[in-house]
């Protein structure tokens, strides 16, 4: 029983100080990325009763990067101001997409709940 009080407290502990970092001159930091692979492989196509040729039948694999990365500063108290940085390379067959997005973020923490707003 000792075991477990000690463990929900140490745990409360941890939950309770990452909400203490909204406070002003504070900076923020955020990052994710994915990595995403897809196949098609089509075994018949019949048009009007004919069967296509096998080299006309498509085999298209599709490749996804991605990463995303947040960084702000605390103005005040649970307002940050800062930029998103999104960039994504997707290649399908010989077609290759690439898209880097930038633009300007605000989040609000709401306090002693945990919750936030971002508006981007």
């Amino acid at each position: 029983m000792k075991k477990l009080i000690t463990i929900l407290l140490v745990s409360f502990l941890a939950i309770n100080t990452t909400f203490a970092q909204t406070e002003q001159g504070t900076i923020l930091l955020e990052g994710s990325s994915n990595l995403n692979f897809s196949s098609l492989k089509v075994n018949s196509i019949s048009l009007d009763g004919d069967e296509l040729d096998d080299d006309l039948l498509p085999e298209d694999g599709t490749n996804t990067l991605g990463f995303k990365v947040t960084g702000g500063y605390f103005m005040m108290d649970s307002l940050a101001v800062g930029l998103l940085l999104d960039c994504r390379s997707s290649t399908t067959g010989d077609a290759i997409s690439n898209s880097l997005t930038i633009c300007p973020i605000v989040l609000y923490h709401i306090d002693e709940t945990g919750m936030w707003a971002l508006l981007s």
